[in-house]
């Protein structure tokens, strides 16, 4: 059976090896499955990768047989004088998170697709430790997964 979170892993840490987005955001502000956390703002930006769905069927196709995942990117900046400030750290990390992704459609072992969705969720937002500005954003990333590769 696939490894999710060995997928997921893997997704991380080639987002945490791309040069440009390890000197935008902190070695450990690289996410899987992030909770709240008291210390998040210490933690801006972030980048986190989270499992959506994943297929509770098994195809068939005549080389093997295959599941579908969904991961969702989420990517939040902050700032505490400006929102556009935020949504520009927000903008930049999420152009090269998708460029990134895009680039290495088999960053895992057991994938034989992946595709960067098209559709893009963005939000904004003020922490709960006070003033500030956040700016959010969520990408898609399905993949194919050969179950007896693993």
């Amino acid at each position: 059976m696939l490894d999710f979170y060995g997928v997921q892993e893997a997704l991380r840490d080639l987002l945490k090896a791309d040069a440009t987005l390890a000197a935008s955001v902190k070695q450990d502000s690289f996410f899987i499955e992030m909770m709240d956390r008291e210390d998040r703002l210490d933690h801006m930006p972030i980048i986190n990768v989270r499992l959506t769905e994943g297929a509770s069927e098994i195809r068939s196709i005549p080389n093997g047989y295959y599941v579908t995942a969904r991961f969702d990117i989420d990517i939040v900046s902050f700032d505490f004088t400006h929102f556009n400030k935020a949504a520009r750290v927000r903008d930049n990390l999420l152009n090269r998170a998708m460029a990134v992704v895009k680039g290495n459609a088999d960053f895992h072992v057991d994938i034989s697709t992946s595709t960067v969705g098209p559709d893009i969720k963005f939000g904004a937002g003020t922490p709960d430790q006070g003033g500030g500005h956040l700016a959010l954003a969520t990408f898609s990333v399905t993949i194919e997964a050969d179950i007896n590769a693993s």
